[in-house]
């Protein structure tokens, strides 16, 4: 989770004193908005695994990322626009891809079927980790991290390298919460 967070405030560190290394690697930039949102779902994370969790700052963390995804959604497809458009120091194709939102909600629905103890019982929450996984890795072996690569499916071709490293140790975390959480005693993970 720390290194996670590190990563996201050094991209946002880069966005502020427009240090480009800390922005993209190497031509795909993660943006403000997806920087915020990781942090928002690493918070979430870190409220799920918490003794007692924390389960509603892991419901607020995972809905705020959600919507702030949705609302880029919303203004692409309304204004081609999206939360980023009037930072000074990007270029043109820095936007949160598709394949950033779609990460962002299955890794949002598995922190909200974590923190429900009814989701839990259904095991939504192994099936958002497993997804993500399966998704992220994908990316990993689809995408070139180089905007406009023709080999990348549409979805993951804006994605930057930082985005999906986040997203790697992410699913990663929210998988071993999934298969360790259900182990421990329903009084020790219930709020």
């Amino acid at each position: 989770m720390a290194f996670g967070l590190a990563v996201v405030a050094f991209n946002l560190l880069g966005w502020s004193f427009d240090l480009q290394p800390l922005v993209r690697f190497p031509d795909a930039a993660m943006v403000p908005s997806t920087a915020v949102s990781l942090a928002l779902l690493f918070i979430g994370s870190a409220a799920v695994f918490a003794l007692p969790p924390k389960n509603n700052t892991a419901r607020i963390c995972s809905l705020t990322a959600a919507v702030i995804a949705m609302v880029n959604i919303g203004l692409r497809l309304t204004a081609d626009l999206d939360l980023d458009y009037l930072i000074p120091n990007r270029t043109a194709g820095d936007r949160m891809s598709g394949g950033t939102i779609l990460c962002i909600m299955v890794s949002a629905a598995t922190i909200l079927a974590l923190s429900s103890e009814k989701l839990r019982k259904f095991e939504f929450h192994l099936s958002g980790a497993i997804a993500g996984l399966q998704l992220i890795i994908a990316v990993f072996f689809l995408c070139r991290f180089v905007p406009g690569t023709p080999q990348a499916p549409l979805i993951f071709e804006a994605m930057s390298l930082y985005t999906a490293v986040c997203f790697l140790v992410l699913f990663i975390i929210l998988f071993v919460a999934a298969v360790i959480l259900p182990l421990l005693q329903p009084e020790d993970i219930d709020a």
